[in-house]
Order: C-alpha cells, then structure tokens, then sequence
C-alpha cells in the first residue's frame, strides 16, 4: 500500500473517532435542554415573580407560561377561558434586541399562534391558538 494512502487512512480515522466523540458530547448537551425544558420557575401557586436576569449581557430568551387547564370556550365568548382567568402583568420591560423580538419591545404576547395571526396576539378560541406539547402534563 502506497506511503500516502496510509496517511490518508491514518488522518481519517483520528477524524472519525474525534468526531463520534463531538457526537456524544452534543447528544448530551440536547437532553440537558430538554431538562431545562421541564423546569418550571413557578409551580402549583396562583401567582409569583419572575425576573429576567441576563448575566452575559448578551439577551434572555424570556419566559413562556402554561397554566393548569384545558383549550376550552364554555362562556361561548371566542376567548380561552384559561386566558380568562390568568392574569400577566410586566411591571418592567426589559431591554429587547429588535432582531429577536420585533416590535413586541419585551411585552406579554400569546404566542401558541403569533406567526399565524399575523402577529397579532390573541387568545381567540380557535384551533389554530392550541399547542397540545403540554397536553400530558395538563398544561395549556
């Protein structure tokens, strides 16, 4: 065999085995955000503070809520009653990058179908304002 092919051979399995373990350590980076996912800041109250604090200076994602309920509309008013009956109130906006947060300027929005409404925010008692990811848990 060949001097060079050797050294091809010799380069390219290093690679292999360098990348296989950059694998494992990403496979494990993915179930620590599906961790975070499942961390709940406020859990079982009827009301908390949360603060954002952007230790990097670099932006926080922010906070999505889910509340105990079901999608349902039993007033026949076209709103959720779970939005109804859950009160957000942002006592300081926080400083917002544009890119991320379009003109929303760090406020409340429901987002389960921002895009979809144009984005407009409203919790309007259509199917296109469901997001089942949380059914399990019985969170809406």
């Amino acid at each position: 065999m060949n001097t060079a092919t050797k050294v091809v051979l010799v380069i390219g399995t290093l690679l292999l085995v360098i990348g296989i373990g950059a694998f494992a350590l990403g496979a494990g980076g993915i179930s620590e955000l599906e961790d975070d996912w499942n961390n709940f800041e406020v859990e079982g109250e009827n009301n908390g503070t949360l603060e954002v604090e952007d230790k990097d200076g670099k932006g926080d994602m922010g906070f999505t809520f889910w509340v105990k309920g079901k999608y349902l509309d039993e007033n026949n008013n076209n709103i959720w009653d779970v939005c109804e009956n859950t009160n957000i109130t942002i006592i300081s906006k926080p400083q917002t990058n544009p890119t991320w947060d379009g003109d929303l300027d760090g406020d409340f929005y429901y987002e389960v179908n921002y895009a979809g409404n144009g984005n407009v925010s409203n919790c309007d008692a259509v199917i296109e304002n469901i997001d089942n990811s949380r059914e399990d848990k019985g969170l809406v």
